[in-house]
């Protein structure tokens, strides 16, 4: 808002209000918020200060309002229902206006009538309220009834308006009771205004000369006469009360307060609370007591910047704990949220005091002021130096931690205390002059409070700073000890470790490769676990954790090492061997998921001792180097090669196969009579014994001559002109015979 033309409103007021020392000399010691001294401030919280003497020819001038572009000047007439035209049903300060505002007006135009609803007086007054002020000071009014009334000739005169009541008048003339009641130095006017009373005519208002003379029967409603409403102020709409003069202080240094002086002037302007520039919110983000000299911090937020080129700025009023105003300074200038520090002045002395944190727009000595709400900050001043800030606790391991902390200005040393609670008791773990240290003999897995204050030494005397918020830290427990991992079956494995002191349970983690990522499997109270569902033949790995849960809250330990197993694969099934000759079989078996060959074993008794014959990887092998007629036992089991190194598997169910017998060579005869011969052969390996037979013709059907366990066998009764033989070996397993091929047929002639 611009100020000028202003200044000859306020020279005009000092007049009207005689010299500067009667004023200081009628205020002195009456009920307004005074200083220890008994000196009354430039700056008031609420309105009160301005109802003390009103309605004298010392009452407060107001400015409030807008008036082409100066601000309007207001006399304070009534208060919280004492003095002219106050309202029983508010707590409201009455102002009327300190001249005649606007141009003059008639009361009734044509002069027909003294009504005043309807009027043109009416209308002159609702268009000041409408065009004069801002909605925060419109907000601030309080709504009046105007009840209807009759001429009267006798003292007080009428309070009411001729006709209609009103009921909701915002601004309004003055009664011919009310300006009956008016000091009579403050009724006078440099023009007549009207009343709003009837006169003693129905074309007659009431008026007010500019001698200050009542005219109560009345002029005619057709002149023209000055307007000089009045109006109520609500107390609760008023934030501040300040001198227009030398109120609030102009400069603008982030930081910083200013002292608020003795009041030497009665003009004023006021703060009013402004719905637009409510949400703002404030909080100290330090803690504890403050020296004098140090500074506050204070985060703020949502202040609002509702104007371009106005004195925008977040404010602080420091007062004493019973409100009086001793400081006013500035935490930011046009900033919507911030943090900034309050440096509070040297100059305070021990006690309890209050920030009270704003956001406000600043305007001219003779225009209002608007607010935020406002958030109350308490501060204790002491000659004790502030509570560390940012403490906090590290574990160091198991039993130890260190608690670190900000340094303090001044302060000579710190004092550390633990507890098992955040209430207490706490024990002093001793002190430091440096910001950090160390504290052991902790258990682990529980949970411990720390809190430190600073000390400072003043003549002797020790003076400490309010103890930091507690800080807590449960201490980790160790890696859970001697971990094992053994594998119950192909995909089935169990983990097991030693118990941790004080654990509530266990998390047990697993991998399904070298490099995969852990993953929870799930928690126990036990000390082991059955892990399944893994794949035969890959390296699994497991890591085990301890647990402790304090107040619905859940603290872990280290992880143990780490623990492998390789899943032993499954026995290959399907076992079969095939004799290929008489001294070569074949084994067979199905495939093994996993596998990356196969061991192939040979016995030559089933429980006796089997002898490793290689490996494949195939789902086959042939085995050489047999003995013909013998029977020989094989088994196969898997293996998986990982990271170099082979896992094996169980073995199969051992197969066996007797490898058979070569056919006998070398069959001939020789006759030893005439109806005699002895058959002969070359011996077969492994033979048991031999079988001889004999047929009178080549294809026809040969019969047994009997068995030999020799190489040769004599033959008789040999009648016939022609003989075939023919012999094969046995062998003898398990009490079974097997036979090997027939040797070629020998023909014979005796």
């Amino acid at each position: 808002m611009k100020s000028n033309g202003s200044k000859h409103l306020l020279t005009a007021a000092i007049g009207v209000f005689a010299s500067v020392s009667i004023f200081l000399s009628a205020w002195n010691g009456l009920g307004s918020k005074v200083a220890a001294n008994g000196e009354k401030k430039n700056i008031s919280i609420g309105p009160g200060v301005l109802g003390y003497y009103m309605n004298t020819s010392d009452t407060a001038m107001v400015y409030m309002g807008n008036s082409d572009y100066s601000g309007m000047s207001w006399l304070v007439v009534g208060n919280n229902q004492h003095g002219v035209a106050s309202d029983s049903n508010y707590s409201c300060l009455t102002l009327l206006a300190y001249k005649n505002i606007g141009e003059s007006s008639a009361f009734v135009q044509g002069g027909m009538s003294n009504a005043y609803n309807g009027s043109a007086l009416q209308t002159s007054v609702n268009s000041i309220y409408e065009n004069s002020f801002s909605p925060a000071e419109k907000a601030a009014l309080c709504a009046r009834q105007l009840p209807s009334g009759q001429f009267s000739s006798e003292s007080p005169y009428t309070n009411g308006v001729s006709g209609t009541a009103i009921s909701n008048a915002k601004l309004w003339p003055l009664s011919s009771q009310e300006a009956y009641q008016l000091d009579s130095y403050l009724r006078r006017n440099s023009n007549s205004y009207w009343l709003r009373s009837p006169g003693h005519s129905s074309q007659k208002g009431a008026v007010v000369s500019n001698e200050g003379v009542l005219d109560y029967l009345g002029q005619d409603t057709a002149m023209k006469l000055g307007v000089r409403p009045a109006m109520n102020v609500q107390h609760s709409s008023v934030f501040l009360v300040s001198s227009s003069v030398e109120g609030k202080p102009s400069e603008i240094v982030n930081g910083a307060f200013f002292p608020v002086n003795e009041l030497r002037y009665n003009t004023f302007k006021m703060t009013f609370f402004d719905s637009q520039r409510q949400g703002f919110s404030a909080e100290r983000t330090d803690y504890g007591n403050v020296m004098a000299g140090d500074t506050v911090s204070i985060r703020f937020n949502n202040a609002k910047l509702l104007t371009s080129n106005t004195d925008e700025r977040v404010s602080v009023i420091l007062t004493d704990n019973t409100g009086e105003i001793l400081y006013y300074g500035t935490l930011a200038y046009r900033k919507q949220s911030g943090e900034s520090k309050m440096r509070i002045p040297e100059e305070l002395t021990n006690g309890k005091y209050v920030l009270k944190v704003f956001s406000e727009q600043r305007n001219d000595f003779c225009h209002s002021d608007y607010s935020s709400n406002v958030v109350d900050i308490p501060i204790t001043v002491t000659s004790a130096p502030k509570t560390p800030l940012n403490v906090h606790v590290v574990a160091t391991s198991n039993t130890y931690a260190r608690v670190y902390w900000d340094g303090v200005m001044y302060a000579d040393g710190y004092e550390v205390s633990r507890a098992t609670s955040p209430d207490g008791p706490y024990t002093v773990l001793g002190t430091t002059t440096i910001i950090s240290r160390s504290c052991g003999n902790l258990t682990s897995g529980r949970k411990y409070y720390f809190r430190v204050r600073s000390y400072r030494y003043i003549d002797g005397a020790i003076f400490y700073s309010d103890y930091s918020p507690a800080t807590e830290i449960v201490t980790p427990f160790k890696a859970p000890a001697n971990v094992k991992v053994q594998a119950t079956s192909n995909t089935y494995a169990k983990v097991s470790w030693d118990a941790v002191s004080r654990a509530s349970g266990y998390e047990v983690y697993r991998s399904l490769s070298a490099s995969a990522p852990f993953t929870l499997l799930g928690t126990v109270s036990d000390t082991s676990r059955s892990c399944g569902n893994l794949p035969s033949g890959k390296m699994v790995r497991f890591k085990v954790r301890a647990y402790v849960d304090i107040d619905g809250k859940r603290y872990y330990g280290d992880f143990s090492q780490e623990v492998r197993v390789v899943t032993p694969l499954v026995a290959p099934s399907g076992m079969r061997a095939q004799a290929t000759s008489n001294s070569y079989a074949r084994v067979y078996w199905n495939e093994v998921p996993g596998a990356t060959a196969y061991e192939v074993y040979r016995s030559t008794s089933l429980n006796g001792t089997y002898t490793l014959l290689g490996s494949v990887n195939d789902l086959s092998r042939s085995c050489g180097n047999l003995t013909s007629g013998k029977k020989y036992y094989f088994k196969v089991r898997a293996y998986v090669s990982i990271q170099g190194q082979n896992y094996y598997g169980s073995f199969s169910t051992p197969v066996s196969v007797i490898t058979p017998l070569a056919t006998p060579t070398g069959l001939k005869a020789q006759a030893t009579s005439a109806t005699y011969a002895r058959l002969s052969w070359n011996t077969v390996t492994g033979a048991a014994g031999y079988e001889v037979y004999r047929s009178t013709s080549a294809t026809g059907n040969y019969t047994l001559l009997g068995t030999v366990d020799t190489n040769s066998r004599s033959c008789g009764n040999l009648t016939a002109s022609k003989y075939y033989f023919k012999v094969r070996a046995y062998s003898i397993v398990d009490g079974q015979k097997f036979y090997g091929d027939y040797s070629t047929v020998l023909t014979y002639q005796p």
